[in-house]
Formats: structure tokens, sequence, C-alpha cells
């Protein structure tokens, strides 16, 4: 074939036929090579960054998508596409500005509404952060997790009740390979440590880790358990759990389902940094009261909230807890409160979260 457009055309479709079946060495090399033959073709350079892109090379999908801006500056969806990438790359400020620019031209584009929304969030900029998660909302992307995104920063929005399972799921997923150094090294936290510290001296027969994440639990309950088990929504932590080798069983569920259809019994439920993504506990205290053994220990976390309400939900995508809340829960489920004391969960860019440490007793 001699004509190098009609060469550049074949291979463009080539590398859309790798692309479709997954084959993207060949297809980043295909779109590549018809870029040589025909520079600046906007389709080939879309379609060469997003291959890029899933490949995890980032840099050089950004470089693919800054031709393409270069050549077709009044193109929404370019603009989009470079966000995007800006936005992996953790370069908020610059991912904003190709959102905005996408919403100058096409104004009717979900997806940059709500990244804008999510970086305005992020900024501390709550108002326009709402204004543009409504914005998304009204054209489409109505989704609980945009919802929740909403909520978070409107206080004239009732928050839900739970995260959506979704946005966690997701969340975890991707956290999971660098979860532990992340929370033990960067975020100091050592919540397991506080909780289980107060009852080392005692044993229990069976254990349940609610919301097990990685495991960071496991080494401290073993030694104080005949047998532990754990739950957790996220399937790569769950992952990550298990190959710790300390629990009995990792049940890939959420902790109240989990909760409600084991017929398992324990004496020690804990959960460290669970409730955060729970507002209202209410299932949660009955489903532990259901699997608690009387006399048996339920020990958890929570972030400090609005003594005003029962839980907030805040601009950082975390619930807080009031005391009295906590407080009434117990008495109404049936346990003791034989401590709640403050403590400093985290940090949050660089600040330290403030939030309780709770044991409750179950009564008989």
């Amino acid at each position: 074939m001699s004509d190098p457009f009609e060469r550049a055309k074949a291979l463009f479709f080539d590398g859309l036929a790798h692309l479709e079946a997954g084959r993207l060495g060949e297809a980043e090399r295909a779109f590549a090579e018809s870029l040589t033959l025909v520079p600046g073709r906007p389709s080939t350079l879309s379609n060469l960054g997003t291959v890029r892109r899933r490949m995890g090379r980032l840099d050089d999908a950004l470089q693919s998508f800054d031709e393409l801006v270069r050549v077709q500056p009044e193109d929404a969806e370019a603009w989009l596409c470079r966000g995007e990438v800006l936005l992996q790359l953790d370069r908020h400020d610059e991912a904003l500005a190709d959102y905005d620019r996408c919403l100058a031209l096409d104004p009717n584009r979900a997806l940059a509404w709500s990244r804008r929304g999510s970086l305005l969030r992020l900024a501390g900029r709550t108002e326009e952060a709402a204004d543009a998660f409504e914005r998304a909302i009204t054209l489409g992307d109505d989704s609980d997790t945009t919802r929740y995104f909403l909520a978070s920063v409107a206080a004239r929005k009732a928050p839900p009740a739970v995260a959506p399972a979704a946005y966690v799921q997701t969340l975890f997923d991707d956290y999971a390979d660098d979860f532990d150094e992340h929370l033990v090294e960067v975020l100091h936290y050592d919540v397991p440590q506080r909780l289980v510290g107060p009852i080392e001296g005692q044993r229990f027969g069976q254990a349940l880790d609610l919301g097990c994440g990685t495991g960071l639990c496991a080494p401290l309950l073993a030694p104080l358990a005949g047998a532990v088990d754990a739950v957790d929504l996220s399937e790569r932590m769950v992952a990550k759990a298990r190959e710790r080798g300390l629990y009995r069983d990792v049940f890939l569920a959420d902790a109240v389902t989990q909760l409600q259809v084991t017929d398992r019994r324990y004496d020690l439920v804990v959960a460290a940094d669970v409730f955060i993504y729970i507002g209202d506990l209410a299932p949660v205290f009955a489903g532990v009261r259901r699997v608690l053994e009387p006399g048996g220990v339920f020990a958890f976390s929570a972030e400090q909230g609005d003594a005003s309400r029962d839980f907030v939900l805040r601009p950082s995508l975390t619930y807080g807890h009031s005391p009295d809340y906590l407080r009434r829960l117990a008495a109404e489920h049936g346990f003791e409160v034989t401590d709640l004391q403050p403590h400093a969960l985290r940090e949050d860019q660089r600040q330290p979260v403030p939030g309780w440490l709770v044991w409750l007793r179950r009564t008989a």
C-alpha cells in the first residue's frame, strides 16, 4: 500500500481492533505508526492516549493528549481526556483547569461536572463543589456515589445512612496494595493497638473482626481468641487478609449482612476505623447484639461528630458520630459502656482526626 494516508487509515483500524480485543501493546504500536504517516490526526491521538492510559503509562498518555488539545483546542472531549490523566497524576489544579475548559466548550458534560465537584471538595470550596455535583446529577450522573459526594458538601442535604457499597469497594480495591504502609507510616494509624490494648489480659473463645481490611488487627486478636473470623466488603482486601493466615474464615460481605446471616457466636467483636463509612449505626449494633454472647466485648472506633446530631457526613467523605448517639445506641441494644475515650484516629492532610475509642459489654 503506497498511499501514506491509506496505510495510516489501515493501521488506525488495526489499532481499534487490537484495542477492542484488549491487545494494548499491539494497539499502541498501530496507532503510533499511523501517526508517523499522518501526524496530528485527532482520532488517532485520542486512541493512542487512551491505550497508554489503560496501560498505566500516564506520562506518555499525557503527551498524546497534550498534542490532541494543541491540534484540536475546540474539542471538549480532548480537554476532558487530558483532565482525566492529570487527575490520575494528582496534578489537581491543572486537571481542574482542563475540566473547566471542557465545560466552557460543552456545559452538558456530566462527568466533567462530577470531576470538578470532587476537586473543589478537596480544595475546601464546598459551595462550588455542591453546585458542580448538582449539575452532574441534573445531567444524568444520578449515581449513589455522586449523591453521596453532594451530601458531604451540602449541609442542606440529609446524609445517606451508609456510604455506597460500590464506592467503598472501589476505594479499597484500589488501596489494597499500599494500605498497610500508607495507613500506618503516613497517617500514623494505631487504632488496632489502642482498641486491643485494654483487653490484652483477657481470653476469648471466638472473635470477629468487622471491616478487617488487610488484617491489621489479626496479629493482635489471634493471641486472645481460640478462633478469629473476619469480614470485609473489598475483594482485594479480603485476599490480603487471607494471606496472613491468622483468620479462621474471611467473609466477603458488608458488615451488617454478615452479622444478620451468620450462625456463629462470638465473645469479642472489633471494628477498627469501619464506622467512618456508616452513618446510621443502629443496624450494626443490632447485628452485634445478635452474634455476641452475654458478657462479650464490642470494641470499636468512630470519628467525632457534631454534638447536636447523631451523625454527620463531612467533606472528607467520612462519617462522624456524637458520643451521646453512641451511648444511646448502646443502651437501646443491651450494652454497657465500659469506656469511651477521645483519641486521634489518624491524620488527614497532616492534621489529627479526632475520634472515639469505645468498649462495650453485652449485658445478659
